[in-house]
């Protein structure tokens, strides 16, 4: 099942994104062993990984420059794919909410 879903995943990374994203420079490195999902990128593959950090949003401006910066790296093992997001906030406590809308 997981071998199933990464292989989805990679189809719709490469091929349906946006030509912009497709042209990202997301290089996929090959961990030597299992990573640990704890929430702390200390393990040595994401030391090696390259990141990728040019994206754009779609609100509220369509294609502009993404407000917040925020990296992306990507490894796999033989069993799985994994992705590391580092989201970075220049005004923490700025935004404070309840509730979201969903679905707009």
């Amino acid at each position: 099942m997981i071998r199933r879903f990464s292989g989805l995943l990679l189809l719709f990374w490469a091929g349906y994104l946006p030509a912009r994203a497709q042209d990202s420079g997301l290089t996929v490195i090959k961990a030597d062993q299992p990573i640990k999902i704890d929430g702390v990128a200390d393990d040595p593959v994401w030391q090696q990984a390259q990141a990728v950090s040019n994206f754009y949003q779609y609100f509220p401006t369509d294609t502009t420059t993404a407000i917040g910066q925020t990296e992306v790296y990507a490894a796999y093992d033989d069993k799985n794919l994994y992705f590391l997001f580092k989201c970075y906030n220049d005004r923490p406590g700025k935004y404070i909410t309840t509730s979201l809308r969903r679905d707009y």
